[in-house]
This record gives C-alpha cells, structure tokens and sequence, in this order.
C-alpha cells in the first residue's frame, strides 16, 4: 500500500479542478502564446477561455505558490508537472 503524504484542503480543489477540466476535454495540451497570456484584461478575458485562464494562469500561480508555502504538499506540485 502506497501512503500519500496528506493534502491541504486548496491543494485538493485544484487537484479536482484540474481532473474535471481533464474529464471535459478543456485541458489544453499547448499554452496559448505569450500575447495572449500578457493580457491586462481581468481574467484575461480580451485574449482566453476561462478554461485557459484556468489552466495557465490561475491553476500555474496556484501550484507556484503551493511550492513556496510548506503548509501545501509536494503531490499537488508533481500532479501539476505530469
């Protein structure tokens, strides 16, 4: 039996978020171009998908900071870098 180190409550919201975009064909395999991700919009919204949005900008400094903070486990980091 495998033990997994425990997860924070966040940690797991964005676990499920990123099996839901998964499961609804909305991960995106390619980022969108670097235009589009410097967008001043709120949410990005002159250049993105919310599903996008998600993905690269909101899902990408969610993990970052799981990273910094210890209060956050390192499997949210390794599911987001597979």
């Amino acid at each position: 039996m495998l033990l997994e180190p425990p997860r924070s409550d966040i940690a797991e919201r964005l676990i499920d978020l990123e099996a839901e975009l998964r499961q609804l064909n909305l991960w995106a395999a390619d980022p969108p171009t670097p235009e589009a991700l410097a967008s001043e919009q709120p949410f990005a919204v002159d250049t993105l998908a919310l599903e996008q949005w998600l993905q690269f900008i909101f899902f990408t400094r969610a993990v970052s900071t799981a990273r910094q903070r210890s209060g956050f486990t390192c499997a949210l980091c390794y599911c987001a870098d597979g």
